[in-house]
Formats: C-alpha cells, structure tokens, sequence
C-alpha cells in the first residue's frame, strides 16, 4: 500500500504528457498542400474559361474573336468539343452536382439574360422561373441556386421560386461557389471603377457578409474560388498565380489561416477548379501573343503591318507619316515612323502576370494623336485605383496627367479636330451605384469641364472630324448612338448584340465597329445616312488585346485589329493536400 501511494502521481503525469502531445499535433497548423507535377491538356490556343465537371468531363467556354461557345473534354486530356446550345448567346455558368444537367444563362449584352437548366443527355431546356442573372452556382444538394445579378447575390430554388437577397457588394458579383456543406457562399466582388476583386464570403441564409482576406494585398487582387469536393480546400487565382486555403482538418487542428501559392514558374495561371476526386487541379495558363494586322481589301484578307509586331490600339497621325501602337501584352506606349522605323518608347511597361490576371498595374489605352501631330493622348488603368489620362510629347519626355484633382474614371480620350478640348468617358463621382453623366468635354484653355447633355447611358465617346458629332456606345454595348453638338441631342443609330470599338473614318464619312457573338464582324455605318453595312467577316479569325480585341483603320480606312497567335490551355496538376 505504500508503494501504491508513492506512485499515485504517475497516472497523472502520463495523462499531462498525453495531453501536451495531443494537443502538439492537433493544435499545429497543418502543412501545406503542394503541386507536384504540370500536364498542358489542350493545345489549340483558344482562350478557355472552365466551368465545371461531372468527373468525367471536363466543360468549358471558348472564345474566338468576340464569338463564344460551349466545349467538352475528357478529364484525361484531348482538345475540346463544341456543345450544341439552344442559342448563340448562351453562356455557362455551371455544371449539376449530379452531373446531368448543365445551367446558364443567354447573355446578349455584357450584363445580365434569362436562366436556363439544359439536360446533358437530351431533353428540353427550361427557363428558371423569370430569373435573370449574369452568373450562377448550384447548391451541393442541386436544389437551389445562387446567382448574381451586377452588386447583388440572390438565391432561389431551381424553379425560380422563393428567390430573396443575400447580399449586396460595391461594384459586381462575379462566379459564386457554393461549400459542398452547403452553410456557404463565396464570391468574387469587383470594385469596377477600380478593377480591384476581391473574394467575399455569406452563409446561405444571408448573415455575415464579409470580404475573406482584408489586409492580405492592398488593394485586394482575389478571383475565381472553389471548393475541393471534401470541403477541406478553397483555391482560388491571384496575382496570376493559383493559391489555396485549408478550411479545417479534424479536431482541434487549426486551419491554415494565410493562403499558400501552389503554382510557380513562368506561365501565370488564372482560374482552376478542383477534380472530383481531389487528386488534380485544372487550371488555366495563359501565354498572350498578338500580331498586328490590316485588311487588304484586294486580297479581301488580313496582311501583317508593321511587321506583324505583337501590339494593339494603332493609330497614325493625321498626315499618316506616323503612327502610334499599344505593345501586347505589356501595355508600354510606343511611336515609330509607318514604316516602322525610328521608334520611341512613351511609357513604362506593365507585368506579365498583372496581364495574365486583366488586372495591368500600368497598361496604356486607345493612344489619340493630336490634329498637329505633336502630342499622344491616351488612357491608363491601374489595379486598385480610377484610370487617368494623360497627353505625352510625340518625341518623348514625362506624361502629363489631365484633371489630376478630377476624382473619377476618366476613360476613353479623344482630341476635338481643332486641338483646343478633350472629350473623355467616366461616370461622375466614385460612388457605386455609379452615376451619370457619362461623358464629359475639357477645354485645354480654361481647364474647365462640362458634362455632355443626357449621356447617363453611353460611354467610349469618338470625336468626328468636322466637330459636328460624338460617336458612342450605349452602357449594354447593344447601341451606338451620335450626339449633335448643334441640337445637343442624342441619335441611336444601330442596334446590336456585343458592339465595341467605334472609330470614325478619317474624311467623316462613315463610323466603323465591332459587332460580336451571333455574326461577328467589322461594320460601319453611313453618317449621312445611318445605313449599316459589313465590311469584313471576323467568324474565322481569332482576335487579342487587353479587352480581346480592338479596331483602328490605316490611312486609307482599311480595319486594323490584333490578331491572336498567342495561347491559352488547360493544365492538370496534380497535388499533394495533407
């Protein structure tokens, strides 16, 4: 019994020892997971959005020029297969946690269109309710749907009923993921005037919205999460780099609180999703590359020019001996004779991987010669901050910017034919909802800015070469539209689906654009008559540039555009998650 006495503490110090160690290994953060091998899965270049799995297909959104449609592909690899959809202005959102089904919506313009659920193995499509969204995500049960409509997150049953409000962001709400739990919602929130994402997260009864990692970049640069099927991983794009995030592992193991880079090297990558099984990541990895090109309206085809240089956004001077360009992807403005000679860097390049993530830190836009020749005006965005624009000398020296007290975006500069103001794009303020007038004119001389009556509902302003007229866009890009400066009056002149790039030809005669999606082509339209007409078929030629494509015209009104012979596949990687 003595002995049984003095040994009473030995019980206590194994339970102690016991507890310190249990507490060692559940307490510790777990290690992080790790890429241990890259497979490029497609090589046909296209630009790819992955949209989801049934585990044994992968599917995707393609992009040729400004149309898109729907692909398949093995999870094993091989090059994709188009989908056929009730409508070319189909986009897909996502893919039915039982596989049969696929969701989505008919996007005409770049805002929101009416869902629909499309049985994978045939059948009838069928609208949800008289729901509209611009993006959407299944619940892990397949009974509900989240969908974003611009700065707000709704849910609703499959059906469309029941539909209430979840949350509400600054700016839009881009691709919501559902936790496979199902107490969770993540989404990206774009601060637009910005170009800022940032990823957020609500529980699926609309409490705690919240962004997810406040302080980790300033300003946030997060996109395009998901879940692994288990729950256990969130990864997401950032900084042109795939990143993961642990959620938890087992009792009393702390997560991993800081996001760990997963991939490395010289391809930025922009999205991935994980497989169903957990053991790959699909991601996509992008390598941009343009070539400049010009139609030759004798060879009724597109020739390289200025020996076929990666850039975008030429334009010449007024007496066509000099011309300006946009290098693709680093966003640097440079000037050089037509010829291609004696050329001059204006401004400092961008970084590949702020490319990669559309997010350019410095990249430069829609360069402006003055009518003398002199000068360069252009646009400049920036992550995390309002464009700016600027005017440069055309033999070089330091940008000047215009209206640096102007707290707005100011966008889309165009000189007036005589030199003496400045019309530029921007909604007043920096308040979201954003708010008109939309386009604005500044005169060089007093620094003075007025507002250009009744222009709440367009952007991207052209100045004609008579003085007479702007040519602009509607805010859904499904309208271009002239203002006479004389009647101060706005004139819708055509109408159509995904329109970009107004430019007015040099002699005033006609407005050319892009038209997109269903027929795309180079249109122009008749100033004296507003007729429209085709000029080139774009269906077979494969576009590139910051936005995907852009339009200018050589001196004699031939169309100049980038055209794509860069590349952008999906990869598999496989990883290692503790």
């Amino acid at each position: 019994m003595a002995v049984l006495r003095q040994r009473w503490w030995i019980p206590a110090i194994v339970a102690v020892v016991a507890a310190a160690a249990f507490a060692y290994v559940g307490l510790r953060p777990s290690p992080p997971p790790r890429v241990t091998a890259y497979r490029q899965m497609t090589s046909d270049g296209v630009f790819k959005e992955i949209d989801g799995t049934d585990g044994v297909r992968l599917y995707v959104s393609e992009y040729v020029g400004t149309e898109r449609w729907v692909a398949q592909m093995a999870i094993s690899g091989g090059e994709p297969a188009r989908v056929p959809m009730p409508s070319p202005f189909f986009q897909l959102f996502d893919v039915s946690p039982d596989g049969s089904n696929l969701l989505g919506g008919e996007i005409t313009t770049y805002t929101i269109g009416p869902m629909w659920i499309l049985p994978i193995l045939g059948g009838s499509p069928r609208r949800v309710g008289n729901l509209v969204a611009s993006s959407a995500v299944w619940s892990p049960d397949g009974q509900r749907i989240a969908y974003a409509q611009r700065g707000d997150l709704f849910v609703a049953q499959d059906d469309g009923s029941g539909a209430r409000k979840l949350a509400s962001v600054p700016g839009k709400v881009l691709r919501p993921a559902w936790s496979p739990d199902g107490r969770r919602i993540r989404f990206t929130a774009l601060d637009e005037p910005r170009s800022s994402p940032a990823l957020w997260e609500v529980s699926a009864e609309g409490t705690n919205a919240h962004a997810m990692f406040p302080g980790w970049h300033t300003p946030p640069n997060e996109c395009c999460g998901r879940w692994t099927q288990d729950g256990k991983d969130f990864v997401f794009a950032s900084q042109g780099g795939i990143w993961a995030v642990a959620e938890g592992r087992g009792l009393l193991r702390l997560a991993r609180s800081k996001p760990v880079l997963l991939t490395s090297g010289a391809i930025p990558f922009i999205e991935a999703l994980p497989s169903k099984d957990g053991k790959h990541l699909f991601a996509v990895g992008v390598a941009p590359r343009g070539e400049v090109v010009g139609y030759d309206d004798r060879r009724k085809q597109f020739v390289p020019l200025l020996s076929g240089i990666s850039a975008e956004y030429v334009t010449f001077s007024k007496d066509g001996h000099w011309v300006a360009y946009v290098i693709f992807p680093d966003g640097a403005l440079w000037r050089s004779k037509a010829d291609g000679s004696d050329r001059l860097q204006l401004t400092q390049a961008s970084t590949p991987t702020a490319f990669a993530a559309n997010l350019a830190d410095s990249y430069v836009f829609n360069p402006r010669w003055s009518p003398d020749g002199t000068e360069i005006l252009f646009y400049s965005g920036g992550l995390g901050r309002l464009s700016k624009m600027y005017r440069v000398s055309a033999s070089g020296g330091q940008p000047e910017e215009l209206l640096a007290n102007l707290n707005q975006v100011k966008s889309d500069p165009n000189w007036s034919p005589d030199g003496k103001r400045i019309c530029f794009g921007g909604p007043s303020g920096t308040a979201v909802p954003l708010l008109g007038p939309n386009i604005h004119v500044l005169d060089l001389g007093t620094q003075t800015v007025t507002d250009v009556p009744g222009s709440n509902g367009f952007f991207s302003p052209r100045w004609s070469p008579d003085g007479r007229y702007l040519a602009a866009l509607s805010l859904d890009s499904s309208r271009v539209a002239l203002f006479d400066f004389s009647t101060q009056k706005w004139d819708e002149v055509v109408k159509g689906t995904f329109m970009m790039w107004p430019c007015w030809s040099h002699d005033g005669r006609y407005v050319y654009y892009i038209q997109g999606r269903r027929s795309p082509a180079v249109m122009r339209f008749l100033a004296s008559n507003l007729k429209a007409e085709r000029v080139v078929d774009l269906k077979d030629v494969r576009l590139a540039g910051f936005y995907g494509a852009s339009l200018s015209l050589t001196p004699d009104n031939q169309p100049i555009m980038t055209r794509d012979i860069g590349s952008q596949e999906i990869f598999a990687l496989d990883w290692q998650v503790p």
